[in-house]
């Protein structure tokens, strides 16, 4: 079993490499398999950039028996799921699907539902015409966008303006969105909330420190990692929403190891793993 695993901080990634290449090894020890662990993404590179690696890492699917991935979703990505599924190979999406791709199943984040609870927690501390600034990777990573959507839609359901929100593609990239949010503190004197659906949040703590808004911006963010625990102790960060990357991860080989050894497919199409929210107290 191959595993593709999508960037996120340094810890981030690496704990959760080791995750599914534990989990791996725990389900497969006997059966015969060759276990790797491949990463699709490494430091701040573009998007393009990790799209062209995640396919090269496809180059290595003529040795493999099954694949649990994280990917953007691009037209290369779906290609090559294309021929993958005409090989009969088993491929589990895991933390951001690709919609309607040859794929077994998606185990994940249910984005668009926690994009809609991020949604309705930042309606109970804005008015109608407040300022927000919502951040994210792109369109292309179906997680981060689903959780933009369902932001947006939540919170014109409670009243708050679409025009309201000003929102910013980051590319999941420190620097970029290290700037995007300087900007918007420079450019937005009232700016009240900001929504952080990417992993960049140490960028935008940054952004605030060097803005000297720090405690003056209400800031939500996802996923559950020493950095943002740091920032909600500190109460820099209002809440996060978690969704459970050890959960994704062992059940992604496990419904891959159902496939290849036991020959059963999923019940279902997608697995979805609790959100909890997470605050000073609890996380």
């Amino acid at each position: 079993v191959r595993s593709i695993a999508r960037e996120g901080a340094v810890n981030e990634r690496k704990a959760t490499e080791c995750c599914v290449f534990s989990c791996a090894k725990g389900l497969f020890l006997g059966v015969g398999c060759d276990l790797r662990a491949l990463s699709q993404m490494g430091g701040n590179g573009s998007i393009g950039c990790r799209r062209k690696r995640t396919i090269r890492c496809f180059s290595h699917a003529a040795e493999t028996i099954g694949i649990a991935l994280c990917a953007a979703d691009c037209p290369q990505v779906r290609q090559k799921l294309e021929l993958l599924a005409e090989r009969r190979m088993p491929v589990v999406t895991f933390n951001s699907d690709i919609a309607g791709a040859r794929r077994l199943c998606y185990v994940g984040e249910d984005a668009h539902h926690a994009g809609r609870v991020a949604g309705d927690i930042a309606a109970k501390f804005l008015r109608p015409g407040d300022r927000i600034l919502l951040v994210y990777a792109d369109h292309g990573y179906a997680g981060h966008k689903g959780r933009a959507d369902g932001f947006l839609e939540r919170l014109a359901e409670r009243g708050l303006r679409q025009e309201d929100c000003r929102v910013a593609e980051t590319h999941d990239n420190y620097d970029e969105t290290l700037a995007a949010v300087t900007a918007a503190l420079a450019e937005e004197p009232d700016l009240k909330y900001i929504y952080m659906a990417n992993r960049s949040v140490p960028a935008c703590m940054e952004a605030l420190r060097g803005a000297g808004r720090m405690g003056q911006v209400r800031v939500l963010a996802h996923d559950n990692s020493p950095e943002t625990r740091t920032f909600l102790r500190e109460g820099l960060l209002d809440f996060i929403i978690d969704q459970n990357l050890t959960y994704q991860s062992r059940k992604a080989l496990s419904l891959l190891f159902d496939a290849v050894v036991e020959h059963r497919t999923p019940e279902r199409d997608c697995f979805y793993p609790e959100s909890p929210i997470l605050t000073a107290e609890n996380c």
